[in-house]
C-alpha cells in the first residue's frame, strides 16, 4: 500500500466529501492517504479513518469507536441487545432490533449501527429505506452492513 500526507488543497477536498456524503463536520490538521488497486483509506492523525471501497465511503469502526463520544455527524441507529452479535458477524439490520434512530437520512445513506448499552458502534450500514420509513417499519431488511467488526477492513487496517 502506498502511503502519503495530503497537501492542503487536496485535504480541503477531501472535508467537502466527507461533508456531503457521510455529515462529517470537520478533520483534523494531520491528513494522510493510504490506496492500494482495492481501496482508498484516508489517515486522520495516524489513525485509519475513511476508506473509500466499492464505490462506498465507509467510516472505520475503530476510529468510530474512537470518537464515540464526539460528535461526527453520522446519523446512527441503535439496535437491542439480541440484535448486535449477528450484526457484528456481518448480517443486516432488520426493523425488529431497531431501538431508536438518531438524525434524519435519505434511502441509500451510510449509516452507523451501534448498540444499546454503551452506545459503541458495531457495524456501518447503508440504509435502504429513509429514517422517517423505517420508524415505521416493524419487520423486514432496512440496511445492508457494509462493515462490521472483525471484517476484512477490521483486520486489514
Amino acid at each position: 500500500m502506498k502511503r502519503h500526507h495530503l497537501s492542503k488543497k487536496d485535504k480541503e477536498q477531501v472535508a467537502q466529501t466527507l461533508r456531503e456524503k457521510l455529515g462529517i463536520t470537520s478533520i483534523p490538521e494531520i491528513v494522510e492517504l493510504m490506496e492500494d488497486e482495492e481501496k482508498r483509506c484516508y489517515l486522520f492523525e495516524g489513525t485509519p479513518s475513511i476508506c473509500e471501497v466499492g464505490g462506498n465511503t465507509i467510516p472505520l469502526l475503530k476510529w468510530l469507536i474512537k470518537h464515540r463520544g464526539e460528535e461526527l455527524g453520522i446519523s446512527r441507529i441503535i439496535v437491542n441487545k439480541g440484535a448486535v452479535k449477528p450484526i457484528s458477524g456481518g448480517a443486516d439490520l432488520m426493523a425488529p432490533g431497531i431501538v431508536r434512530i438518531e438524525g434524519t437520512f435519505p434511502a441509500g445513506t451510510v449509516i452507523v449501527v451501534a448498540e444499546e448499552e454503551r452506545g459503541i458502534p458495531i457495524a456501518v450500514m447503508r440504509a435502504i429505506f429513509s429514517s422517517d420509513e423505517i420508524k415505521g417499519m416493524k419487520r423486514g431488511k432496512v440496511a445492508e452492513n457494509l462493515h462490521w467488526v472483525g471484517d476484512k477492513l477490521w483486520k486489514e487496517l
